[in-house]
């Protein structure tokens, strides 16, 4: 079996040179948002935003049409608050957030399907401050996944050494922090990149400062929900493929595989699209295998996903994945919006040279 022809399902409806935009996948639909930096008067934050009233655009990706392009009416979403998306039970929410100094849960909106627009849910109650270890810190919040109950994951790197893990009962909309048993082994100071709930566990990507922030693809950091326990695994690799220095555009558990399919897919290291730059799309996908057992080891899969072009300021602003029907979906600033559904067939190996 291999690769599906790759299908453009439009344009992009606005202009964004500045790679400040965020998509998600969620019920074959694919919602695409535009993020501009939050200002209070003469102030303007570090972080970019959609709830301020921008542009957003929905797709249906079985018709292959645009259902919606508008611009949102801002929420009321006062002060220094940055903000996540993330999916429970095939519906689309945004969590508002505070990062200076510590992570303070602030408030969850739903995004009404009838009327195409988020509105306020509920206020976030229970464990809702977690302090930040340095004085001035900008504290990230990441979005994990679900389990099959009431609860959705993240996880922050206020607390760097240790992980900061925080559960969510969206039935009650009360947030509870899950205290792990530390070791030596798994006190270390990392940069948490991107994490994935499965198997009542979650596995978060990470790296190290150097030049820029330096992936550790060989290893992820795995916190067992059960035994609250957490270590660090090893990732094998075969020795036909070069696992690079790229970063991480997304993570998605897919159950029928037994795996995570990885977009680790930016040209640059660290953070795709945050203080380093423009980023790059580099064509690749890669699945790491056996994420049930602690036997982990990587793939590189076939994929038709151009990142490169010739055309002035028409790189990847965008990329994801769903795991439900194996489709990925990206967007270039000139070229379009493309879907691809991928066979997760092994890629091609890379080629060294000998340099005795």
């Amino acid at each position: 079996m291999t690769t599906s022809a790759l299908i453009n399902i439009g344009q992009l409806p606005w202009t964004d040179n500045d790679d400040r935009i965020t998509s998600i996948v969620c019920n074959e639909k694919l919602y695409v948002f535009e993020r501009k930096y939050k200002k209070d008067g003469e102030r303007v934050h570090n972080f970019a935003v959609f709830h301020t009233g921008n542009n957003f655009a929905i797709y249906d990706l079985t018709t292959h049409k645009l259902l919606k392009h508008a611009v949102h009416k801002e929420l009321e979403v006062g002060g220094d608050k940055d903000e996540l998306f993330f999916v429970k039970n095939n519906e689309l929410y945004l969590l508002t957030f505070s990062p200076t100094n510590q992570i303070e849960l602030d408030a969850i909106f739903k995004f009404d399907v009838e009327q195409n627009e988020f509105r306020h849910l509920l206020k976030i109650s229970g464990d809702t401050t977690f302090s930040a270890e340095y004085e001035n810190q900008f504290c990230r919040l990441l979005s994990c996944g679900e389990d099959d109950k009431h609860n959705v994951y993240f996880l922050s790197d206020a607390d760097q050494a240790n992980g900061l893990v925080i559960s969510l009962n969206m039935d009650e909309g009360k947030a509870s922090r899950i205290i792990f048993e530390s070791s030596a082994d798994t006190h270390i100071r990392c940069v948490m990149s991107k994490g994935v709930y499965h198997d009542n566990m979650i596995d978060v990507f990470y790296g190290h400062y150097g030049c820029g922030v330096m992936p550790c693809h060989r290893n992820v950091w795995r916190f067992d929900l059960k035994s609250r326990k957490h270590s660090i695994l090893n990732v094998t690799v075969a020795d036909n493929y070069n696992l690079g220095m790229t970063s991480i555009a997304f993570v998605k558990y897919v159950p029928q595989k037994d795996g995570i399919v990885v977009g680790r897919n930016y040209m640059n290291c660290g953070f795709a699209g945050r203080g380093g730059g423009i980023p790059q799309f580099d064509g690749n996908l890669w699945l790491m295998h056996n994420v049930s057992t602690s036997h982990l080891s990587w793939t590189r899969i076939k994929s038709k996903v151009d990142g490169n072009s010739e055309k002035e300021n028409n790189g990847v602003a965008f990329i994801n994945f769903d795991p439900e029907t194996g489709v990925v979906v990206y967007g270039k600033k000139k070229d379009g919006i493309f879907m691809e559904s991928i066979s997760f067939e092994a890629g091609e190996p890379d080629i060294f040279e000998n340099d005795e």
